[in-house]
């Protein structure tokens, strides 16, 4: 990470109609290591008086990064990724935010050939992107550009990539930042997720179970190896 004075900043893309924090378990992770967290609604452009950063988080979206139906929406964060990208900013990329992520390095998105929602488990090839169970909600998938590793993969497609070019990249299609009051509102407003949300809701919040222990074990991982702490 560059050197400056205060804390470092984090800018996270997430959706309009989101109504619990921002970026869930990643955004709570990074202001609990003192990071600056700057929310920005995905359709809007991140103000220059924002700029520098040293970390871009893109979060979920129903929108298909290659619908030409959903350029107003996805256009303006594909800027705002790769311009970051091209600053040496790692980025974080989180179902629709991995999709954009792999169409900005070169890869392609589209229909999943089945859609996954609920409690899911893939196959790991990365310790950044372990088997699960994770939450998915998704019926998009990418293909993973020249350049790029494949972290996982289950029957719907990838389920995370990473890269080491200009900055270091890392996308996943499942989701370990979710909060219970995330797929409390899913289930309220999905009809894809009203037979899943109590059931994730309990995982959630069972010690046993250990998926909130293990969300903030990868997105710890994740962080470190983005900015390069590890090294």
């Amino acid at each position: 990470m560059a050197d400056r004075l205060g804390p470092m900043r984090a800018v996270v893309y997430h959706d309009a109609d989101a109504v619990e924090e921002p970026g869930g378990l990643i955004g709570r992770y990074l202001r609990a290591t003192g990071w600056d967290v700057v929310p920005v609604v995905r359709a809007a452009e991140l103000p220059e008086s924002e700029r520098p950063m040293e970390l871009s988080v893109h979060m979920g979206s129903d929108a298909l990064p290659c619908d030409p139906a959903c350029a107003e929406l996805v256009d303006p964060e594909r800027r705002a990724m790769r311009a970051a990208l091209d600053a040496g900013v790692p980025v974080l990329g989180v179902c629709f935010g991995a999709q954009l992520l792999a169409e900005v390095l070169g890869g392609e998105t589209g229909e999943a050939p089945i859609a996954e929602y609920g409690l899911h488990t893939h196959v790991s090839a990365d310790d950044l992107c372990p088997p699960g169970p994770w939450v998915q909600s998704h019926r998009h998938t990418f293909t993973v550009p020249a350049g790029a590793r494949e972290l996982g993969h289950s029957a719907a497609g990838p389920q995370g990539l990473a890269w080491e070019g200009t900055a270091r990249a890392l996308g996943w299609q499942f989701h370990p930042e979710v909060l219970p009051e995330t797929i409390r509102r899913w289930g309220r407003e999905g009809e894809q997720w009203r037979s899943h949300a109590d059931d994730v809701v309990a995982a959630l919040l069972d010690e046993k179970a250990e998926l909130a222990e293990r969300s903030g074990r990868l997105i710890a991982d994740a962080v470190t190896w983005l900015t390069g702490a590890d090294a």
